[in-house]
């Protein structure tokens, strides 16, 4: 999970709630970050993304992707039930969930 909201103001607020709640999960399969996202890229810093890609890095390459080749004819549909219609190629194991306030700017950059 990874929180993209402000550090201070009422965002400070939801952001500490959504943080306490991870906490309350004791799941251990779920990785938490919070990144400030308008203080770490103010005045279009965008490359202090990096930081959070150093982060999350080792979970990204882990999860890996999703891939398969399908088989099927131009005017037909496929059957992705039938095995000789398709072909797993990777399974993608894992996946980034991401929050701000307002669901457009950050998570989209993100």
């Amino acid at each position: 999970m990874v929180n993209l909201i402000d550090k201070k103001g009422s965002q400070k607020k939801v952001g500490d709630s959504f943080t306490r709640c991870f906490k309350e999960l004791k799941d251990p399969d779920i990785k938490y970050v919070w990144f400030d996202f308008h203080g770490e890229c103010k005045k279009m810093k965008w490359e202090n993304l990096s930081k959070l890609i150093d982060i999350v890095k080792e979970e990204l390459q882990n999860y890996g992707y999703f891939s398969a080749e399908l088989n099927f004819a131009y005017d037909s549909r496929p059957d992705f039930n039938n095995s000789k219609n398709s072909r797993i190629i990777n399974k993608q194991v894992g996946a980034f969930r991401t929050n701000c306030m307002d669901c457009l700017d950050r998570t989209n950059v993100v």
